[in-house]
This record gives structure tokens, sequence and C-alpha cells, in this order.
């Protein structure tokens, strides 16, 4: 529904920069609006002061951090949220490998230049070569627009961030989930495992992108989107 604005939340150090391409389509035709980066407590507690920023219903886009700030929003404010679009992101919580893992860059990000810390591996996230050049230029650019601070803030909100299985499951809305082919973080296999999870969610994968899909293959995830905001309510029967 076109009356329903579309709400964007960009992943860990991004900005409205990292969904450009879909902002400047979807905006001839719904009311945009970019959340700001969390920076500072929880996904929990981020997702109720946005909330308290929003219209009563929105149509809800996050990319890994921002998706799981998406699935909290769903989880606190079902009534409110029209319809949902998880990118490059999945519903578990940290096993604690990972936690391990995001303590190292936690390390890292009070020991090393920023935003270097986070910066040097981004290359291996990504898809095809060709396009690596100016998706690493954008995400550098976003990067370096922030400091070590923010990036300890939105480590620790990934790693206490809670499992959203049963939040999906019980969501009865469009849900699209949209991930890259190539995504080395998130692979196929976990993401259709999600879309699996979710009564009537719609899978888009995007050839030729790892896990910056929106910027990677900025067309077709738009097409992405537009089919997701097109798709159908559909009526479930109560027990």
């Amino acid at each position: 529904m076109k009356d329903i604005p579309v709400v964007f939340i960009p992943g860990t150090l991004c900005d409205a920069r990292l969904f450009y391409p879909q902002i400047e389509e979807l905006s001839q035709n719904w009311v945009v609006l970019v959340a700001p980066p969390l920076d500072g407590g929880g996904i929990s507690d981020y997702a109720v002061r946005l909330a308290a920023q929003l219209p009563f219903r929105f149509s809800v886009v996050g990319h890994e951090l921002g998706a799981c700030v998406a699935m909290e929003l769903v989880r606190k404010f079902p009534e409110r949220v029209d319809r949902l679009a998880i990118v490059s992101a999945n519903a578990l919580a940290d096993v604690p490998g990972d936690i391990t893992r995001r303590e190292i860059d936690i390390v890292a990000a009070r020991s090393e230049p920023f935003p270097a810390c986070y910066t040097k591996t981004l290359a291996t996230r990504l898809g095809e070569p060709a396009a690596a050049t100016p998706v690493l230029a954008a995400l550098q650019e976003m990067a370096e627009a922030s400091n070590p601070q923010i990036y300890i803030d939105q480590i620790r909100a990934m790693q206490k961030r809670p499992d959203q299985q049963s939040t999906l499951r019980r969501y009865r809305k469009p849900v699209g989930i949209i991930c890259g082919r190539d995504d080395p973080i998130y692979p196929l296999r976990r993401i259709e495992f999600l879309a699996e999870l979710v009564p009537d969610a719609q899978l888009y994968v995007i050839e030729r992108a790892g896990h910056y899909p929106s910027l990677e293959n900025p067309m077709n995830f738009t097409l992405a989107l537009l089919r997701w905001l097109q798709q159908p309510l559909v009526l479930h029967r109560t027990a």
C-alpha cells in the first residue's frame, strides 16, 4: 500500500547511502524514511526509541544489524509493522563462537586505527569482483563518517540480540527475505532455512552480490523490493 511509509534501517557502520538507489526509486511512489545509526543501548531499547519517532503503521527494510532491529520492531509492535524485509541476516541469536569473534572485533576497534579495523575485511564480503571498487569506496565513506564507539555499540547489540524465530513464525503479514547469492557471512542455505521458517515468506536471491546486495546489484535489489511491496496480504485461519 503506497500510503504506508517505507523505513530503511542500515546495517553496521552504514547509513542512508547503503540504500540510495532504492530510496531514489521508491521515493517516487512511497514516503521513505531512514533510521539513524544505533549508537548506544541494545537492539530492544533502540527499537523502542525508533518506534516512537515513526508513524503508527510502516513497512520496514533492515540490512544485517538493521534487520535485527526490524525483527525486534515486529516482536514489540506487530500491529504497526505492515510488512517486513530482512536483508543479509538471519533470526538466530549469536552462538558462543560468534560472541568470541565479536570480542576480537571490539579489541581491534579499541587498539587499531579506525575505520581500518573494520574496513580491512570488507572486500571479502562482496560477491562480484568487478563491482568491488565502487562498493568498497561507498562502504569506506560510510565507516569514516562514524566512530569507534558507535562500532563497539553496534557489535555489542549484535552479540546480545534475541533469537527471533518465534517472532517470525507468528507474524502473518508479507515478509521478503533478500540475500546475495555469494554472501560469505550468511550462505544461501542458511537464508533458505530462514525463508522456510516464516509463513508465506518470499525469498529473493540477488545474483552477482554478496553481503551488500543493495549496492552490489542495485537494479535487481530494487526490483526485489518492489515485488515485496506488491506482495499481497494472505488471510490465515485462526484456531
